[in-house]
């Protein structure tokens, strides 16, 4: 029963998170002071105590890292931390784990990710035991299946010109090639009885 958004405000990069019900707005996260830095791409928690974000703070050594929030705004922390973007964080349905995108192992000068070069990483929901699920590069918006055992994401993995959505088994087996199309597929949500993908 709420919404939570990114609040950009003309902001290059992020802004500040909150939700929004039918009958009012939460903030959750302070507005960033300079342009490129903030908040971005909230999700819930599967019991809707808290979320999980991506945070970018430019000329820091916290330059982009996934952290959470509870509920009311409290208990600000950072799970996750690396020098190039890392983005996108969504739970499994149990709760137990965070999949998202980043450019952690391939990281550019200032920041800046190797062109092309993100992949998707899996973690404990408290940050721990980070790895790489042996995706190819230009692989981005991971999403979990109902059941947790899969997941969607964009890829141009196989040197098409534009995304296109996959799905695998969340050990990197079974993947499949779902779109192909001359533009951009991107951001699978999959339905709750796990038949279908919705997808931009």
């Amino acid at each position: 029963n709420a919404l939570a958004v990114a609040d950009h405000d003309g902001l290059d990069g992020g802004g500040a998170l909150s939700y929004l019900t039918a009958n009012t707005r939460v903030s959750l996260t302070a507005v960033p002071t300079k342009s490129g830095d903030g908040d971005s791409a909230p999700s819930w928690s599967p019991d809707a105590s808290k979320l999980v974000f991506g945070r970018i703070q430019k000329g820091t050594s916290q330059y982009s890292s996934i952290w959470t929030v509870d509920r009311d705004g409290s208990n600000e922390r950072r799970i996750s931390i690396a020098g190039c973007y890392s983005s996108d964080p969504t739970w499994s349905p149990d709760g137990s784990r965070i999949v998202f995108w980043s450019s952690r192992d391939h990281c550019g000068t200032n920041g800046q990710p190797l062109t092309g070069d993100y992949e998707l990483y899996v973690m404990n929901a408290d940050g721990s035991s980070v790895r790489a699920l042996g995706t190819a590069p230009n692989t981005k918006a991971p999403s979990f299946s109902p059941d947790g055992q899969s997941l969607a994401f964009a890829s141009s993995r196989d040197g098409s010109a534009g995304f296109d959505i996959y799905t695998m088994r969340l050990d990197g087996s079974n993947l499949k090639k779902l779109t192909t199309t001359a533009s951009d597929d991107t951001d699978p949500t999959w339905s709750p009885n796990g038949l279908r993908i919705a997808y931009r």
